[in-house]
């Protein structure tokens, strides 16, 4: 027979071991928009991207753009999708909104200034970005978006790659 209590504990530790993947994700991807691209205005692909180019013309926040942009998503999604990988995204999303709001509005001040080196900061907000979203994806969620549209063009086009789908949306956005 089974030990019940042991299941429970690894249910118990996977869940919480997810979380704070998610959540260490959600800051780093944060962090490289906060301080790296969105104060020079560099946009990468996807929601993110979109949400910086917004954000120069209404600035309300690229924060506010993302989980904006994020909501008809995040609703089709849950339409779509199972409930679990929802949750994820919904906490990743708004976790990681909400810190890039903050970091815009609280610290700006201390974002170094690197519009001589543009290079850098894209390098530097590339990395933290894909570094956040590959821990985010690693607990089980995913950061909304783009991620959505791709799962759901994979459904149509099963054929396709999944890289390929993320690289057309991308270059789109560029």
């Amino acid at each position: 027979m089974p030990d019940l209590n042991h299941e429970k504990k690894k249910k118990i530790l996977s869940f919480l071991t997810n979380f704070l993947l998610m959540t260490a994700g959600a800051f780093i991807y944060a962090f490289g928009i906060a301080v790296f691209l969105d104060p020079n205005h560099l946009a990468p692909g996807g929601v993110s991207g979109i949400s910086i180019i917004l954000n120069s013309f209404i600035p309300i926040g690229t924060g506010v753009w993302i989980f904006v942009i994020n909501i008809p998503l995040m609703i089709l999604g849950l339409i779509v999708f199972k409930f679990n990988f929802l949750m994820g995204t919904l906490y990743a999303t708004t976790l990681s909104s909400a810190i890039i709001e903050v970091i815009n509005r609280g610290f700006s001040n201390l974002i170094p200034d690197m519009h001589d080196h543009l290079l850098i900061a894209a390098a530097a907000g590339g990395a933290l970005v894909a570094l956040g979203i590959g821990l985010v994806f690693r607990g089980g969620g995913s950061t909304g978006g783009f991620d959505i549209v791709v799962k759901l063009l994979r459904r149509k086009f099963r054929h396709m790659k999944t890289g390929i789908l993320y690289l057309a949306l991308d270059v789109t956005v560029i």
